[in-house]
């Protein structure tokens, strides 16, 4: 009996040893570990026992789940709600929209195209001024002749034109008299640019007076077109030419008291002493501020 009662305290101490208890839930993932919803609309994050996934984050409109983290498309950059694309949303006439701003020169052309006027246009020209016609290989403008009407006559350059037009003013797309004279020359001209002035056709006067003083003895002193507010003196033999009446125009005071008077009169142009002296090329305007009520316009003493 002994013997039964160990072998029966054996086997209950035995089955006692293989009750395992309740089973715990598997662990799943790794605390804050972050990964994409199914759907790739949402980040979710791993619970802090590591038995489930917890949505943190819901991705903005336009914006997609990647690699645990909600990002927008290329090119664009998130907002508050939504993605958006950077720059302005319109551009000037003469810009054109590209990676996100506005150029001058899109690379989005196409060859044998510029960009103009806020859009890509063939190389080339779309008409061509009245004497012109348009180069076929699209080079640009050619000198072409055009049929006049009635009473008019071609110029080459100008176009059709009344019979016997005066044209003496030569190439109007050039500041200059027409004339090749001989001798030193003096270039002047009331619009140039030039810090240096000498008197060259690169750096002219911007005076009359200034290439008067600057000019040597029987020199001429090539007048460009434009507006001159200046009196002028000489006192030596000069040839003042200017490009044309039409497009000179001097007005300017000079005070000068002739001999053999006793009072100052207001003029344009004074030349004494100078004989030789030859002024063309010019409208002259009564001095806007002189002092008698009457100006003058060219005084010429002991001048030729």
């Amino acid at each position: 009996m002994r013997k039964l009662g160990v072998v029966l305290t054996v086997v209950l101490l035995a089955a006692c040893s293989s009750d395992k208890g309740p089973v715990e839930d598997p662990i799943i993932c790794e605390f804050e570990q972050l990964r994409c919803a199914a759907d790739g609309t949402s980040v979710e994050q791993c619970a802090d026992n590591g038995e489930a996934w917890e949505v943190v984050q819901t991705c903005i409109t336009g914006a997609t789940c990647l690699e645990g983290a909600c990002v927008c498309s290329a090119g664009a950059v998130a907002g508050s709600e939504a993605c958006f694309q950077p720059g302005p949303d319109e551009c000037a006439a003469w810009f054109a929209k590209e990676n996100g701003g506005c150029v001058s020169s899109p690379e989005s052309c196409g060859a044998s195209q510029i960009f103009a006027a806020g859009e890509c246009s063939p190389v080339g020209v779309g008409e061509c001024p009245e004497g012109w016609v348009v180069d076929p290989d699209g080079q640009g403008c050619l000198p072409g002749e055009k049929p006049c009407g009635e009473g008019k006559q071609w110029v080459m350059g100008e176009g059709c034109l009344e019979p016997g037009l005066d044209l003496s003013c030569g190439n109007l797309g050039s500041p200059w008299p027409e004339a090749t004279p001989g001798g030193e020359v003096v270039y002047v001209h009331s619009e140039s640019t030039e810090e240096e002035e000498d008197g060259t056709i690169l750096a002219p006067y911007k005076t009359i007076q200034a290439a008067v003083d600057g000019a040597p003895d029987n020199a001429t002193v090539m007048v460009g077109s434009g507006y001159y507010e200046d009196g002028v003196f000489i006192d030596r033999p000069l040839t003042l030419l200017g490009k044309c009446a039409e497009y000179v125009t001097l007005e300017g005071v000079v005070t000068h008291t002739p001999e053999g008077h006793d009072f100052a009169t207001d003029y344009v142009v004074v030349a004494v002493d100078a004989p030789g002296v030859s002024i063309s090329g010019f409208t002259l305007l009564g001095a806007h501020d002189a002092s008698n009520s009457s100006p003058a316009g060219v005084f010429i003493g002991n001048s030729e």
